[in-house]
């Protein structure tokens, strides 16, 4: 898929009514308070950067937790944008996602021609959808480094960040992507610098505010590809990835996206990573994994899970206790089972979040 069909505004389908939206008015969220260290600042209404936003969540809940929306929020600020565009299945946005647009502060806006629109999440797993920046389950798609690259450091909106969309396997050709919002990218083939360049200038990223930076290597290296990310000649940041070896066992993750796991109905997504000995992620896909939960929890979704780029997801969602042991199995790995046990804090006693 093209660079340019990323950015395209993909239209959700035939049951979001974007009438009940025309009339509405644009929402700024407000003020952080004194101290408080936000991702990116609140802007007016000429900076707005948006992306229209789908919640989706399992089982069509229509009413996600405050928490839910809020790690949602967390993830679209991260990918450099400062408002979004409501597209769910109501008319209007739910109220703990007008609370938690207050919280993270970002904007509400009904105005597609304002900045970049794109689908935080998929409506369907089934529709094909590849402009949204995650699926479902919150797993990034390149689409979301992209995304991110276009804000850069400079304007103080983001922190230096680079990216490299290559496992550094035989397979994966010898053509290595990096997305980063610097002005020049060093790549670093097992410890020795193969090559230091701005961003692509060819036609087809042309339209871009900042391209990906493209290295051919002349041959398969494995070890670490390491990138180094440049500001005024300095190197600011960096990144790295190793050569998988065979799926040795499991990595188990909570997406709280900083927002620590509380009582009472909160909503998490779970990751299972297929892990090599040397705890490099193992980019296999349709590896099943069964996950268990212990105490007051459930489980949504498929389960057993397959993996997606060796990663497999299931949502969960707490009760009343604060203890919870997680377990996830995959039959074929070495080292089947890996069991995490989580300390949940109490919702009802916690009035900071």
């Amino acid at each position: 898929m093209s660079y340019e069909g990323m950015l395209k505004i993909l239209l959700a389908g035939s049951f979001l009514l974007s009438a009940c939206m025309q009339n509405a008015n644009i929402k700024e969220a407000s003020k952080p308070a004194e101290g408080t260290e936000t991702l990116v600042a609140v802007p007016d209404s000429a900076s707005l950067r948006s992306i229209a936003y789908i919640p989706v969540f399992p089982y069509n809940l229509r009413q996600a937790p405050l928490s839910a929306y809020q790690r949602d929020l967390r993830m679209i600020k991260r990918a450099g944008f400062n408002a979004i565009s409501y597209r769910g299945e109501d008319c209007s946005p739910a109220p703990d996602l007008l609370k938690a647009l207050e919280k993270e502060h970002l904007v509400l806006t009904t105005k597609e021609e304002v900045g970049t629109v794109l689908f935080v999440d998929t409506v369907l797993q089934n529709t094909g959808t590849s402009e949204a920046l995650t699926d479902v389950f919150r797993r990034k798609r390149e689409s979301y480094f992209l995304s991110k690259s276009q804000n850069g450091s400079t304007q103080q909106e983001l922190s230096p960040f680079v990216h490299i969309h290559h496992f550094n396997r035989q397979s994966d050709g010898r053509k290595v992507k990096v997305y980063s919002n610097c002005q020049e990218v060093e790549l670093i083939v097992n410890g020795l610098a193969y090559g230091r360049q701005r961003p692509d200038s060819y036609s087809e990223v042309a339209h871009l505010q900042q391209p990906p930076f493209t290295f051919m290597l002349d041959e398969f290296h494995p070890g670490t590809l390491e990138a180094q990310g440049f500001i005024n000649n300095q190197a600011v940041v960096s990144t790295s990835v190793r050569t998988p070896l065979k799926a040795h066992s499991l990595k188990l993750e909570i997406n709280d996206q900083g927002l620590a796991a509380q009582t009472h109905g909160d909503l998490l997504v779970v990751h299972a990573h297929l892990s090599d000995v040397q705890g490099t992620l193992v980019p296999e896909s349709e590896q099943e994994v069964l996950f268990r939960v212990g105490g007051d929890a459930i489980l949504l979704g498929p389960n057993p899970a397959k993996s997606t780029a060796g990663t497999a997801s299931v949502f969960l969602q707490t009760g009343l206790e604060q203890q919870i042991e997680l377990v996830a199995t995959c039959a074929t790995l070495p080292i089947p089972t890996q069991t995490i046990h989580l300390k949940l804090q109490n919702h009802l006693s916690d009035e900071k979040q």
